[in-house]
């Protein structure tokens, strides 16, 4: 069960929980960072998740939780644009590192719950390798790019605004805002072995996420 952040995220998976118990299915839901999911979260979209994940509980139908870090794919659609424009790595992430998983090892952990017995009832915290900074991301778009491209730490108005530049939504720039509060106290970099304990592979790193997509970092040709 996936669907995006939004306004009507508790509506929308609310309402396929109760047709998931209603014909005696099993779900496999995919949340949010563990830490950040709770019911007095400073994150919204965390905070949605928490009331699902009660709702699923309430139902009692059987189900595995999918608990990822912050996508590699995110530096791709939200920050690629302004590094390819300005040579700026931006971000309100301060100076801690994020344990960012890519979104393929992700489907592939469901894929394997899905499709194997003995996940039942258990919650899998998902994260990549190691815990980058965004100066470590911004040194490794230097050497891959060969272009310098520096980190900039956005306060949070700062944040807003580039935000609303970029034609975010209110509710999107909550949910950054908030998982981004937490990242600046250090609660992004826990490295886990899930992705390896039910895949049996080492889960994506991000030199290697980024040499494979280094061309949205480029800048255009003139």
């Amino acid at each position: 069960m996936l669907t995006p952040h939004s306004p009507d995220q508790v509506e929308l998976q609310n309402a396929a929980v109760d047709v998931a118990a209603d014909v005696g299915a099993r779900i496999v839901k995919l949340s949010s960072w563990g830490p950040a999911v709770r019911e007095d979260s400073p994150v919204p979209g965390a905070r949605r998740h928490w009331i699902t994940q009660q709702h699923i509980l309430k139902r009692g139908l059987p189900y595995t939780i999918l608990c990822p870090n912050y996508f590699m794919q995110v530096l791709i659609n939200r920050y690629a644009g302004e590094v390819r424009r300005s040579g700026r790595l931006v971000s309100p992430a301060g100076t801690r590192g994020i344990s960012m998983i890519d979104a393929q090892d992700v489907a592939d952990v469901a894929a394997a719950v899905l499709t194997t017995d003995g996940h039942d009832g258990q919650t899998y915290t998902l994260s990549g390798p190691t815990a980058p900074t965004y100066s470590d991301i911004a040194a490794l778009l230097t050497d891959l790019t060969h272009r310098k491209v520096e980190y900039h730490d956005l306060s949070e108005r700062e944040f807003e605004d580039w935000m609303a530049s970029e034609n975010r939504q209110p509710w999107e720039t909550a949910h950054a805002a908030g998982i981004f509060g937490l990242y600046r106290q250090g609660v992004g970099e826990t490295v886990t072995d899930d992705v390896y304990r039910i895949t049996g592979r080492r889960p994506r790193s991000i030199d290697a996420f980024l040499a494979s997509n280094i061309h949205h970092f480029q800048p255009s040709a003139s």
